[in-house]
């Protein structure tokens, strides 16, 4: 592990501005109802099952992995005592903690691990890339798991760490029930326990008594893990006004996502506390490059090339301090930022992107293009770069849905061509979703996915860095997904809401209610 801790500060270590909430009081509370406005219904509350950032805040409470990421990207021991690796560098053992227990009151052996970790492997985006290299995962005793690999793999730790579709652990029984669809029953071992789901009126959880939290300090999704609030309702609240409204009433004590022409007004209230989630996330519109027009990269080009990235952003995103261009797809800060490939990001040439379209042959079929409203700025920039496609000569058809009608419908590009999303940062360039052949989008490039391979197998990161500059300008010239921009989210809260820090992404355990 120690050696992993090296390899790790080398390819995750990220200093990130942020503003946070800082705590008005010495002592955390316990008890009362946590009230949670968010923008809408999750598409599944199974966090193999989806990306959809709604369902990894409500479910971080309920589930957790064997490994855990701190808010510097940094992986620690979450289920697992500690890990340790072969010095051939192709076996992984996990031995896991004793006496954690499910929200059922079993106790966490190694056959639920192996059971999650198996469909994991089977069904999320990032556990089919780790199981490519898996030769098989065994459970030598009722507490450890064994990873046996084809190859070296430096990257398994953050795999399994990575809270995104995270490797979560769920009771055998559970995994048995569901087969192949998606988990009935929501039994996990984290600080809350699934109580009820009240499609469009609310999804509660309640503290869970038997919780054996780790011992180290709490730091993003590691760490220790303290239930002060009795109860968690997630609201169910599209209307940005309502969430803000519902807020200043006392309605609810945390809204999420809120639009950024707002903060300016916000921040100025003394009733309420602005909050700028310090995680930057970028905005993007991906293409079905399974089906359709989209498989063809010049007309791609053309989408992208035709794009005033500024317009978008400030009209989508608004205050400056909320967001910033950049073509890289790595964040400002993180070691794998480069401006590799920058030429063609942010073009704004609607004369060049029209020869590109004649050159693909576009006869003017309209491109049909997944959007909402539930995430303000997702409906605002489509509707903004619809005209400036259109004077390239594209025909754009907008249609709004909801985020979970969305999520569903990315998955079958025969109903798509392009769909509008927003991609937080990862620990690596080879979690990005956008460069996955098995994640709606489906960018299966020989070239790319060539270069991805050997990054995952490289530990040194000038070779990493070298790789990742020649595969960055391979995204912007064969563009899987627009990149337009990078982003922070503002949130609000009440004055008597305190220990949230966002970090890396909303948690709700270890805050608190001061009345």
């Amino acid at each position: 592990m120690s050696r992993y801790r090296v390899v790790a500060a080398l390819v995750v270590a990220i200093a990130l501005a942020a503003v946070t909430l800082t705590p008005a009081i010495a002592q955390p509370r316990r008890g009362g109802a946590l009230r949670v406005a968010f923008i809408g219904e999750p598409p599944s509350l199974d966090l193999h099952w989806t990306t959809a950032l709604i369902t990894q805040d409500i479910t971080s409470n309920i589930y957790e992995g064997l490994l855990a990421m701190n808010s510097k990207f940094e992986v620690s021991p979450m289920l697992a005592e500690k890990w340790t690796l072969s010095k051939d560098r192709l076996t992984y053992t996990f031995e896991l903690r004793r006496g954690v227990r499910f929200h059922n009151g079993k106790e966490l052996t190694a056959e639920d691990v192996l059971a999650s970790l198996t469909r994991w492997g089977r069904i999320s985006t990032g556990g089919r890339r780790l199981f490519a290299v898996v030769d098989s995962l065994t459970a030598p005793n009722p507490h450890a798991v064994v990873f046996k690999l084809k190859e070296p793999y430096a990257l398994l730790p953050i795999e399994i760490g990575y809270y995104v579709q995270a490797a979560v652990i769920y009771p055998k029984e559970v995994i048995d029930e569901a087969g192949t669809g998606m988990v009935r029953r929501f039994i996990g071992t984290g600080p809350y326990r699934f109580t009820e789901h009240l499609p469009d009126r609310h999804i509660r959880l309640d503290r869970f008594d038997g919780y054996q939290a780790r011992t180290e300090e709490g730091d993003g999704f590691a760490g220790r893990k303290v239930a002060y609030v009795d109860t968690i309702y997630f609201y169910p609240v599209p209307d940005a006004a309502v969430r803000i409204a519902g807020v200043k009433r006392g309605d609810y004590h945390f809204a999420d996502n809120l639009p950024a022409d707002e903060y300016e007004r916000l921040r100025a209230d003394p009733g309420v506390k602005t909050v700028i989630a310090p995680t930057p996330w970028w905005l993007t519109f991906v293409f079905n490059k399974r089906a359709g027009m989209m498989t063809n990269p010049k007309i791609r080009q053309a989408f992208n090339t035709a794009l005033d990235s500024q317009a978008i952003m400030r009209a989508s995103i608004g205050p400056q301090a909320l967001w910033r261009l950049d073509s890289s797809i790595m964040a400002k800060g993180h070691p794998m930022w480069t401006d590799s490939g920058k030429e063609y990001y942010n073009q704004k040439n609607p004369e060049r992107a029209r020869q590109l379209l004649a050159e693909a042959g576009y006869k003017g079929e309209p491109v049909r293009w997944l959007t909402t409203t539930e995430y303000a700025y997702m409906g605002t920039a489509a509707t903004v770069a619809k005209p400036m496609l259109e004077r390239a000569g594209f025909v754009i058809d907008l249609q709004f849905v909801d985020w979970a009608t969305l999520v569903s419908r990315r998955s079958r590009p025969e109903l798509y061509d392009v769909f509008i999303t927003g991609f937080s940062l990862v620990p690596d360039p080879t979690f990005l979703l956008a460069l996955s052949p098995v994640w709606p989008g489906w960018y299966e490039n020989r070239d790319m996915q060539a270069m991805l391979t050997l990054m995952r197998r490289h530990t040194d990161p000038k070779v990493r860095m070298d790789i990742w500059k020649r595969a960055q300008v391979l995204y912007w010239q064969d563009m899987p997904a627009v990149k337009v921009g990078d982003f922070h989210y503002l949130h609000l809260a009440r004055p008597e809401y305190e220990g949230y820090t966002g970090r890396p992404m909303s948690t709700f355990w270890n805050t608190w209610l001061t009345r």
